[in-house]
């Protein structure tokens, strides 16, 4: 599965594309994407004038969704061609048959903004519904409201906090009681995750709501409490109409809710903005150790050469000087570079050290034979060879722990996002196994109840008090009840629910069966485990003798039902309603039976046809 994201991508931080990684391989188009490297499931384009050759970008790179963002008017204005930069989305989507598109809107109003901004806006999304209509293109638009992440830079947050912290102080648009809504980058990635992992569900469009929604006056004092001694000033004038904070929901059958409070992040988010402003301080010295750090090599040879040629013009000078002459600054050269430069400079170090030595020691005419058999003029040279070596390799080992301790404090922020992301997990995990307990006592409460139901049931009425009954207990309203005859590979249909009654066939097909009495005999049900369309999810058949089955069916769930604990109480649905039908079948057969669709074959016709003539 491939995905392309392009569009407005500059907000977007590399925590965004995480989860979207998982289940497809990306293309991130785009001018700026500087921040994203490409790896083996992330690849980053970024053409100069890719807009003229979005074609080319779908021919080469086969994509079986598409996912672009709108320019949102509180990061920034909206540029001219971003109508044309649809059309050719949408017209590049039409072409390659795309499985899902989805486009990312703004769903802020605002009260003063340009006519302009408002016309292109309300222009791409007409551009939208138009293309749904005749194209068929299985297209649907997020409404967010403001994004936020602690790792990016082009968003309203950021650029808040940065004033914040740069000017310590700020004035906020907005009424004091007017709202503003926060949704994590990560919390609508996996709402993406899920729109594209079931692109068949047919969602028109949704208003996603943030996990915090705070006025323009709390969000002021939550700011204040960061800065207490910042000065904020709020303008007073109307600036902006967010939506309804009420979930939809649609996004309860994506098993999905935002999850990041933004209070959380601010924290983290200013911490990075001081680390960014500190860095743009920029000092002679920081310039200079900067460009060292760039071309160490280069500096660590520049820094030799004049070292030894200092080394030697001083030790010229002291050695007519009677007190310098107990100091030997050659050793001071080698100390110095070994403990700035590490173990490989300290011994090159110590190389030219000794060559200053051989050439002093040649300057006062010493044949070299005494130099060399002499044992005692050998200590200089060891000795420069030891303090190089040792102290060039204590000073690499002290550089060694001070990048792993700095790469760890560095993974603090990462760790902590995500023990905050698996925090929420928890948490929501939580909530799902108190739902599931509550669930489950309530599901009892209602299988006896239905139990109850069903053995007060008329024969007549039975079908129909079963089907509404189990309809409560397993909250599906797609179910029906189908009566086999004669070992037929066809079932006539008794009654279904209200919901499906028009699109579910009066007769249903079935092709093996054997597998059903199979089935019966070990009180199962059949599921529909290849996900063949037009066959049912589940089916369970039950044998009232040879000539007769009745199959009770469903024949769709919602996402959130396909697990485990749905499967079994409806096994345990099937086992309950078979008890209750071969009962029912054993002390009243002839007025149970009479309750079945009839079935009249070809034989039955031509039988009655006879018998008729003979009569005549």
């Amino acid at each position: 599965m491939k995905t392309i994201i392009t569009g407005h991508v500059d907000s977007l931080s590399k925590r965004f594309y995480q989860p979207l990684k998982k289940h497809s391989h990306l293309l991130i188009v785009g001018n700026h994407t500087n921040q994203i490297a490409s790896d083996e499931r992330t690849k980053v384009l970024a053409p100069k004038h890719w807009q003229e050759q979005i074609h080319s970008v779908f021919s080469a790179h086969a994509c079986d969704h598409i996912v672009y963002f709108l320019n949102r008017p509180e990061e920034g204005p909206s540029q001219m061609d971003e109508v044309g930069k649809l059309v050719q989305i949408l017209d590049a989507a039409t072409t390659y048959q795309v499985k899902k598109i989805i486009i990312v809107s703004s769903a802020n109003e605002f009260e003063q903004e340009i006519n302009q901004e408002s016309r292109i806006r309300s222009t791409c999304l007409e551009l939208c519904s138009l293309y749904k209509q005749q194209f068929h293109l299985p297209l649907t638009v997020l409404h967010i409201p403001f994004l936020f992440s602690s790792a990016s830079q082009h968003h309203y947050l950021h650029h808040t906090l940065t004033q914040l912290i740069t000017e310590n102080e700020i004035h906020l648009d907005g009424t004091p009681h007017e709202s503003i809504s926060f949704l994590a980058q990560i919390d609508l990635a996996i709402l993406i995750e899920r729109l594209l992992l079931e692109p068949e569900r047919e969602v028109s469009h949704l208003e996603v709501p943030g996990k915090t929604r705070l006025t323009i006056e709390e969000f002021a004092q939550v700011l204040q409490n960061k800065r207490p001694e910042a000065k904020i000033y709020l303008s007073g004038m109307p600036w902006i109409k967010t939506p309804p904070a009420d979930p939809d929901p649609a996004f309860q059958a994506f098993r999905w809710s935002p999850q990041l409070d933004v209070r959380d992040e601010i924290d983290l988010a200013m911490e990075q903005i001081e680390k960014t402003a500190t860095k743009h301080r920029t000092t002679i010295l920081e310039y200079w150790q900067s460009l060292r750090k760039n071309h160490t090599t280069w500096f660590i040879a520049l820094e030799m050469v004049l070292g030894y040629l200092l080394m030697s013009y001083l030790s010229t000078v002291a050695s007519g000087l009677v007190p310098f002459r107990t100091i030997d600054f050659r050793l001071v050269f080698v100390v110095f570079i070994a403990a700035s430069h590490g173990h490989k400079a300290g011994i090159s170090a110590a190389v030219f050290a000794q060559l200053a030595l051989f050439l002093d020691y040649a300057a006062l005419e010493m044949d070299w034979r005494l130099l060399l058999y002499n044992v005692a003029n050998w200590i200089p040279f060891a000795l420069y060879l030891l303090i190089g070596s040792t102290l060039g390799f204590l000073r690499d080992q002290h550089r060694t722990t001070e990048t792993n301790l700095t790469e760890e404090n560095e993974s603090w922020a990462d760790r902590y996002v995500f023990l905050n992301e698996r925090y929420s997990e928890l948490m929501n995990s939580k909530l799902q196994i108190e739902k599931k307990v509550i669930s489950s006592q309530e599901n009892f409460a209602r299988l006896f109840s239905t139990l109850r139901k069903l053995e007060e049931a008329e024969p007549a009425r039975y079908f129909h008090e079963a089907l509404h009954s189990i309809e409560e207990l397993l909250q599906n309203h797609s179910l029906s009840f189908y009566h086999l005859t004669n070992n037929s590979m066809v079932a006539y249909r008794i009654t279904a629910s209200t919901a499906v009654q028009n699109q579910i066939p009066e007769k249903l097909t079935i092709s093996n069966f054997a597998l059903l009495q199979k089935a019966a005999s070990k009180n199962e049900g059949w599921m529909n485990k290849t996900k063949k369309a037009g066959e049912p999810v589940y089916l369970y058949p039950i044998i009232l003798d040879e000539q007769s089955t009745i199959l009770f069916v469903i024949h769709d769930v919602p996402f959130d039902q396909l697990n485990a604990y749905q499967e079994n109480l409806f096994k345990l649905t099937g086992i309950l309603l078979s008890s209750s039908i071969h009962h029912l079948y054993q002390s009243t057969e002839k007025e149970f039976v009479s309750s079945l669709p009839q079935i009249v074959t070809m034989e039955a016709m031509q039988s009655g046809i006879a018998k008729e003539r003979i009569s005549q």
